[in-house]
């Protein structure tokens, strides 16, 4: 019989490290900056035009593979060339980007309802 209160149990250690993940965010944040330098790219996280989103992160991805395909086409023709692919409703904008609008509202006013800026209101009908 074996005496297990005096029986020794090492306990293995284990060290995780995750540098690896660090590569493929620093391959992005390269490509990210080199997209917000281009003219025609819109240099914001989203831009809300005619209803639809422009979502950055969105175009970093097909700009990133269509590079190794076309390596010869500069980036600036190339990143033009995919906005409209970067370009969704707001409910996917929302939904699948995580974009997270400013709360505000647009609304359409009549010309007849608006006044000069110098005029104050002086009473509420």
């Amino acid at each position: 019989m074996s005496d297990d209160r005096n029986a020794k149990t090492e306990r293995q250690r284990v060290l995780v490290v995750d540098e690896y993940s660090n590569f493929f965010g620093g391959l992005n944040e390269t490509l990210k900056e080199e997209l917000r330098k281009v003219s025609g790219v819109p240099n914001a996280t989203y831009l809300v035009n005619d209803g639809k989103v422009f979502v950055f992160d969105k175009l970093v991805h097909p700009v990133k593979e269509r590079q190794k395909d076309q390596p010869d086409l500069p980036l600036a023709d190339l990143a033009r060339s995919l906005i409209a692919e970067a370009t969704v409703s707001a409910k996917d904008a929302v939904e699948a980007w995580g974009i997270v609008p400013v709360p505000y509202e647009t609304e359409k006013v009549p010309a007849k309802d608006i006044g000069p800026l110098d005029t104050q209101v002086t009473s509420v009908s």
